[in-house]
């Protein structure tokens, strides 16, 4: 009976090994579940948005109006009512109104003067003020004939014979003061520039400008 409990005791103890090691392999595979299922829950990074650049805005420039390039002294330029051609150019030592009434130009300056021939394309006469036209530079400095002069005539001549006014064309005292421009006909008019300028544009009205060289020969 003793020899049976002791068989017995043996049994028991060797159960409860295995139910050791049972319980050990299962709390190992427990573990390692809840390592996987810890690793497989953890959240994944989110993927990121490749960022688009938008285009900066570009500022707008103002259009600026394109200058006409200006024309050659022998070819006529014109509009819708004008045509206008500078014949010639003289460069008087004097401007010679009477026996009492001599002009000269003064230190650093000379006479300029134009013979423009000029052509009415309406039926009726064109008003027309002397500050519409003028000569200017490269640099945008401006010239206003101090004299000048207008014949209706459908005949040929020469604008330089023509004879200028006895009064100055004073552009800033009488800037209303006006000449009618005919069918045809030739206008004179005489600036006061500085001599050591050769190139000048000549502005008439609205019209395009034309390239005045004064260069010595």
């Amino acid at each position: 009976m003793k020899h049976v409990s002791i068989v017995m005791m043996i049994l028991v103890i060797l159960f409860g090994s295995l139910i050791v090691s049972a319980c050990g392999v299962m709390e190992a595979q427990h573990a390692e579940a809840l390592a996987l299922s810890s690793a497989t829950s953890t959240p994944l990074p989110l993927p990121t948005r490749t960022p688009v650049n938008t285009p900066s805005p570009v500022p707008t420039r103002t259009p600026v109006p394109a200058t006409s390039t200006p024309s050659r002294m022998d070819l006529p330029v014109e509009n819708e009512g004008l045509q206008i051609e500078v014949l010639e150019i003289e460069k008087p030592y004097q401007i010679h109104l009477s026996e009492t009434s001599i002009f000269v130009p003064g230190k650093g300056h000379m006479f300029l003067g134009l013979g423009i021939k000029v052509t009415n394309l309406t039926n009726e006469d064109i008003p027309f003020k002397w500050n519409e036209i003028y000569l200017t530079n490269k640099y945008q400095d401006r010239w206003y004939p101090l004299w000048g002069a207008y014949k209706k005539t459908n005949m040929v001549i020469d604008p330089l014979g023509i004879e200028i006014r006895q009064f100055k064309v004073d552009h800033k005292n009488q800037p209303e003061a006006r000449i009618y421009l005919g069918d045809n006909g030739y206008m004179r008019v005489i600036f006061r520039v500085p001599r050591d300028n050769y190139y000048y544009y000549l502005g008439f009205a609205d019209l395009p400008w034309i390239e005045i060289v004064n260069e010595d020969s």
